[in-house]
């Protein structure tokens, strides 16, 4: 029974891990299948300015999160399931980030936090192995922001997954049923 429950607690834990998207240099672009709220994404790291990206950038823009509160799970996703392992340690491996000790990442979100001529962003800081990664901090932007403008800033574009594949920590707990269907029908024989 311990090996199940082992395999189990395997099977969940690895469905909280993205798939990162990496290039031939080692570069983080971006990832898919982000768990947000429910919800699977895919992530890029994207240079440009805000407008070019989404069109109209203002507290009324087009973005994929409409809340502070999405946004800020969106942040929380970004540190615990893609800014994972060696591009926790080496900030300037995600792209647009070519500082080593912190890359700064902007998700902004519609709705603005009091002017709806700046757009409502949340930062996820990822700092260099020594420190300790910052929590999303609220801010407001320029609608001509341009993260291709400073080397340790991007932006995090967001995109919701229309196809809905079964998460390994579903088809762990559906396994885990099954076994325990045989287990309790085996010892009623």
């Amino acid at each position: 029974m311990k090996t199940l429950g082992f395999i189990f607690s395997f099977l969940l834990a690895a469905s909280a891990q993205a798939a990162l998207t990496v290039d031939g240099n080692g570069i983080l672009l971006g990832a898919t299948g982000v768990e947000v709220n429910g919800n699977s994404y895919t992530v890029e790291f994207v240079e440009d300015s805000c407008a070019n990206i989404w069109g109209s950038c203002d507290g009324n823009g087009s973005f994929t999160w409409t809340s502070l509160a999405e946004a800020e799970a969106a942040h929380n996703a970004l540190l615990d399931q893609v800014l994972v392992g060696i591009y926790d340690e080496s900030p300037d491996l995600t792209f647009g980030c070519a500082i080593v000790s912190v890359c700064v990442v902007f998700t902004p979100f519609s709705g603005s936090l009091g002017d709806p001529n700046m757009i409502g962003t949340v930062l996820t800081q990822n700092f260099d192995g020594a420190l300790a990664d910052g929590f999303g901090l609220r801010d407001l932007l320029l609608p001509n922001t341009d993260s291709s403008t400073d080397a340790f800033v991007t932006f995090a574009e967001w995109t919701i997954e229309t196809t809905q594949v079964p998460l390994p920590g579903a088809l762990g707990l559906f396994s885990f049923a099954l076994v325990g269907l045989g287990w309790r029908k085996r010892k009623a024989a």
